[in-house]
């Protein structure tokens, strides 16, 4: 089954490719079996798809491994794929923030599809600093762009979690 899911949002990326409009068509699960596929296509070790339901607030995690220093480094990722296009509220950053500091993860990324409200933009210069980063349609489509030019069939080489997501690489790490 997983060879199949994985196999299909491959397919759905290359549809995404060629018309961005494609996302619309996706609900909240294939959204996120599509963002996992794609981080662990991208390099990031042990992603993991959590359940669908309770989730504990985080719907991707993937864990890297730093091969100077042996750290494990853990990344949180929420999707909301909201196709009503309400904005993502500041809400969903505290309670990603709590459970960032709860599982003592490295960083954690907030992906909306339909974008972030006003005072969570407002707010995001200080929440990069928490270590919660705000991701939206076009960082996808980067990512997206970046798996279409290095994916040949095969895994691409491995790179750094907080370089694929766009986050600050760690002193050590760049």
């Amino acid at each position: 089954v997983l060879v199949e899911v994985v196999n299909m949002t491959r397919q759905l990326r290359r549809a995404l490719v060629r018309g961005p409009s494609v996302l619309g068509g996706f609900d909240d699960r294939q959204f996120e079996q599509l963002v996992a596929t794609l981080l662990f296509d991208l390099g990031l070790q042990d992603v993991e798809l959590t359940p669908s339901r309770k989730d504990g607030g985080r719907d991707i995690i993937a864990v890297h491994v730093n091969e100077k220093s042996g750290e494990r480094q853990v990344y949180l990722i929420e999707c909301k794929h909201w196709v009503s296009g309400a904005k993502v509220t500041m809400r969903w950053a505290v309670m990603l923030l709590d459970i960032v500091a709860r599982e003592n993860a490295t960083a954690a990324v907030l992906l909306s599809s339909s974008g972030f409200g006003p005072r969570l933009v407002e707010h995001e210069a200080e929440l990069n600093t928490s270590g919660l980063f705000l991701k939206d349609s076009r960082d996808l489509s980067s990512w997206i762009k970046i798996w279409e030019r290095q994916y040949a069939g095969s895994l691409s080489t491995q790179r750094h979690p907080a370089e694929v997501l766009g986050l600050r690489p760690d002193r050590d790490d760049a």
